[in-house]
């Protein structure tokens, strides 16, 4: 993935299209309204190449046999290039595709989740940058759950001696801590969409993204955006109701002084849930789940070993977490009342207790389950 940033960057993508691109076909997918500044990058670009077609698609759309019949028959032996200029789930479809073509990602809001190894170049232009409120509340949920995403490094490392990264998580720290100090009415002017591009942009270099979309607050947001009826959710938003879900759960286990290997749980009655909440069901790999943790007991002693120390940096993050949250809340005109229809207590209980028949191997999401935490789910 090759990021143009800065102020020149639009004219440098031009300049590339220009070099390598111009005697083919370009595909420009598009799904949201544009600014005048995008609008004029577009037609220096119509001017350049041979042949640029343009398909506009649903804001909400989806991978799926939609999706596919829409794109895939425009992505002939000619096209070169295809230039995204959408939001998260376009950019999803468009990689779920498994084109050979190079893909350019112009980013019209900062998100952290647009950033994608599998994208040829990425365009970061501020002036581009055109964007609601609820964006960047999303782009602000999406950055603040990183804080639990170091939470759960900390945890694995600490409990399951698992390798991590310190320097790249302290730098995640970092800016964290920046991110935390600057006030809504910031966030919200033009200076706010520079500095949340500009934090995509610096932790899209230190965040481990696979682990990230494999981490207890991606795979809790994931739940709550899909098993939600209101389907306005974005996923940062849904990340940041993840985050705090997730704080509250691990607050209940640092508080817990009982845990022990012998409390157990009921099979059947986790095969049973899981299987109505899961679409890809497989006995076996459920099944599989049950048993990823052959020395349970050695690992409760060690999480009591640093409980002490662990709950320290908790109450940190926690407190960051709290900051960032009302923010959040203040960036919407309503003060993130509206979000308050997306959390059903039943749609929560049943997006956290999931997660620990789709984990392999030992993490927090095992961990709760086999001290017993989720029994009452």
């Amino acid at each position: 993935m090759e990021i143009f940033n800065g102020d020149n960057a639009s004219e440098k993508v031009l300049k590339l299209i220009n070099n390598k691109y111009k005697l083919f076909k370009v595909l420009l997918l598009n799904n949201i309204e544009l600014n005048k500044q995008s609008q004029l990058f577009l037609e220096k670009l119509q001017s350049m190449v041979k042949n640029l077609e343009t398909i506009k698609l649903p804001s909400n759309i989806q991978q799926g046999e939609l999706a596919t019949s829409l794109i895939l028959p425009k992505i002939t032996e000619d096209v070169g290039l295809i230039i995204v200029v959408g939001n998260v789930s376009l950019k999803n479809v468009v990689l779920s595709l498994n084109t050979k073509v190079k893909t350019l990602l112009v980013l019209t809001e900062p998100n952290l989740l647009l950033f994608d190894e599998k994208l040829t170049y990425v365009l970061a232009d501020t002036k581009l940058i055109n964007c609601s409120n609820k964006a960047l509340a999303s782009c602000l949920g999406t950055l603040c759950s990183n804080c639990f995403y170091i939470l759960e490094e900390v945890f694995n490392k600490a409990v399951y001696l698992k390798e991590i990264n310190s320097s790249k998580l302290l730098e995640i720290e970092n800016c964290m801590q920046s991110l935390s100090m600057i006030p809504s009415s910031v966030l919200k002017s033009e200076v706010g969409k520079t500095i949340l591009l500009k934090m995509c942009l610096k932790l899209c270099e230190v965040v481990n993204f696979e682990h990230f979309e494999n981490c207890f607050v991606f795979k809790l947001a994931n739940n709550i955006k899909s098993m939600s009826k209101h389907k306005n959710l974005l996923l940062g938003e849904s990340l940041m109701i993840s985050n705090v879900v997730a704080f509250k759960l691990l607050k209940s286990l640092i508080e817990s002084k009982n845990i022990n290997s012998l409390v157990g749980f009921s099979c059947f009655s986790r095969l049973k849930n899981y299987k109505k909440y899961c679409n890809n069901f497989s006995l076996s790999k459920v099944a599989e789940s049950f048993f990823v943790d052959d020395n349970l007991q050695s690992h409760i002693n060690n999480f009591f070993n640093v409980k002490a120390s662990f709950s320290v940096v908790f109450y940190t993050y926690f407190d960051l977490t709290s900051k960032m949250l009302k923010e959040f809340k203040e960036i919407y005109f309503d003060k993130g009342i509206g979000l308050n229809k997306y959390l059903d207590t039943n749609v929560l209980t049943n997006a956290v207790n999931i997660i620990p028949e789709s984990c392999l191997e030992n993490c927090f999401a095992t961990f709760i389950r086999d001290v017993g935490l989720l029994n009452k789910f």
